[in-house]
């Protein structure tokens, strides 16, 4: 079993999912051209800072009560809002410190699939700042890593919640390639999406709020003939080319359709100093209308 937090970052999962901290902008600008320093416009604002050192906080509190919720892998939207609060979540949860050997310490992953939904950013400009020059500012970021999607390859976004195929199939591949317990920390229509994607249910969360999953993958149809072969369990089928009467069918679905998972919390935010003004309800009814669209 696989936990997954994700965290919305104006400050989403186990696996967790994390929205950022709170900045001095609501959202990227959308006419990039008339703000040529856009790109700063995500820094974080003193509660933003507070926002992301409590979601720290919270997790390493979890990770102590529960050997089994070690967080092994951070990801991260490429925005500079989400890179600010994920890397305060690193060092408030003691995953990675500034006094120590970098080596072996805990590095963001940034997954330009976690990326704001495209209307409302600069697409097709980029709007952030390339890998090498996270690195060179301090951010502790893993320049190994190869993302799940890349950013050349998306697609315009008309509403909000346009970009939930992309969400769903970034969760997929990361499902796929990596083990353990996964943090992300994202934007609120790409959580909103992840938790759709996960549950079937729109649900808007507030920033700097928790959405914590358990994963459990089902067997997979080849897994289950194996099963039935060892125990003389199968029948011949007549119209099976396998042989044992089993249809294939099962081993097209998608990799979220074969697992079971258990939301453990949504939009949680008992960690929060100040639970005031988390934007979660307004902008609910906004991505509500976008999904219908």
């Amino acid at each position: 079993m696989a936990s997954v937090w994700i965290m919305w970052t104006l400050t989403g999962s186990w696996r967790h999912l994390a929205g950022h901290g709170t900045t001095p902008h609501s959202r990227e600008f959308p006419a990039a051209s008339l703000y040529p320093n856009a790109i700063k416009a995500g820094d974080f604002s003193e509660r933003g800072l507070l926002q992301a050192s409590e979601v720290g906080k919270q997790l390493a509190k979890e990770m102590q009560m529960n050997r089994n919720e070690t967080v092994h892998h951070v990801f991260t939207s490429p925005f500079t809002r989400c890179i600010q609060t994920s890397t305060q979540i690193l060092l408030a949860s003691g995953l990675h410190s500034t006094t120590t050997s970098q080596h072996s310490q805990m590095k963001l992953k940034v997954e330009p699939g976690f990326a704001e939904s495209l209307n409302v950013t600069q697409w097709p400009t980029k709007g952030f700042l390339p890998v090498d020059q996270l690195v060179s500012q301090s951010y502790p970021v893993d320049t190994e890593y190869e993302p799940a999607v890349q950013w050349e390859s998306l697609s315009a976004e008309e509403t909000n919640f346009a970009c939930a195929p992309r969400v769903q199939q970034t969760l997929e591949r990361l499902l796929e390639r990596y083990d353990g317990n996964l943090v992300v920390v994202s934007h609120g229509a790409p959580i909103t999406a992840a938790h759709w994607a996960l549950t079937g249910e729109m649900k808007y969360v507030g920033q700097c709020t928790v959405c914590k999953y358990q994963l459990v993958e089902r067997p997979r149809e080849g897994a289950v003939r194996e099963m039935a072969r060892d125990q003389d369990e199968y029948t011949i089928g007549e119209d099976d080319d396998s042989g044992l009467g089993i249809s294939n069918q099962a081993e097209e679905k998608s990799l979220l359709d074969r697992m079971e998972v258990k939301c453990v919390k949504v939009n949680d935010s008992s960690h929060l100093s100040d639970q005031t003004n988390l934007r979660d309800v307004c902008l609910e009814i906004d991505m509500l209308k976008s999904a219908e669209k």
